[in-house]
């Protein structure tokens, strides 16, 4: 197989290739670099090496001003349509439960969950469809709901009951894009400085790989 078509190949599986230090860089989801993908590219390093050096270095990026509105990708767009033609749908509900790694409080993981939806302007937008084709609007970080809930005199048993109902509603609750942001969070404090933290998104503003960042 020529460094070319290996090239392809692999981008075509969604890896991303770059090169650095003289070295073949290769970013795959598990499981994409199969054994003989492997073999493949340390034969091949030297003319892979080569394609990377002669892809064009400037790529026309612009950035995009954050005072007005932003576009959405294609998929995004798909999505919003979807959530049109049945607003009561919950099909791309996303809901995440996690315990806290370690003792803390939830003065604390409010200001966290704050500072991520702050950087990450996708956690806050609404849909504004008054132009020809629907453009995301950020909202404040504020915007983004964060209850806190406190289940500390209750029994395990009692707690694993409101959780688990919890949850089921966050799925079953549909999001309304045009004004609500696309995430909500909930707060639960179990007692012994631990707490249960639910969160529900909407897939139009995250993914799963994305929910690891926010545990």
């Amino acid at each position: 197989m020529s460094a070319t078509k290996l090239w392809s190949k692999l981008t075509s599986l969604g890896s991303d290739l770059s090169a650095a230090a003289g070295q073949v860089r290769v970013r795959a989801r598990p499981g994409v670099i199969t054994p003989e993908l492997q073999s493949e590219i340390a034969r091949s390093k030297e003319e892979l090496l080569a394609v990377l050096a002669a892809r064009p270095t400037e790529i026309g990026l612009v950035r995009v001003p954050r005072n007005g509105d932003l576009p959405l990708s294609f998929f995004q767009e798909r999505l919003w349509v979807i959530q049109r033609l049945d607003p009561e749908s919950t099909a791309f509900n996303m809901v995440l439960m996690w315990l806290s790694a370690r003792p803390t409080t939830v003065h604390a993981r409010i200001a966290r969950l704050r500072a991520v939806v702050s950087k990450h302007e996708v956690l806050r937008c609404v849909v504004n469809d008054e132009a020809e084709t629907p453009l995301a609007r950020p909202l404040a970080p504020d915007a983004v709901v964060v209850d806190v809930v406190d289940l500390a005199n209750l029994t395990d048993s009692e707690q694993f009951e409101r959780l688990t109902a919890c949850r089921l509603d966050a799925t079953r609750r549909p999001f309304n894009l045009a004004t609500d942001a696309p995430v909500r969070f909930t707060i639960f404090d179990v007692g012994g400085r631990r707490l249960v933290t639910l969160m529900a998104a909407h897939h139009i503003a995250i993914d799963a790989w994305s929910t690891t960042l926010l545990r």
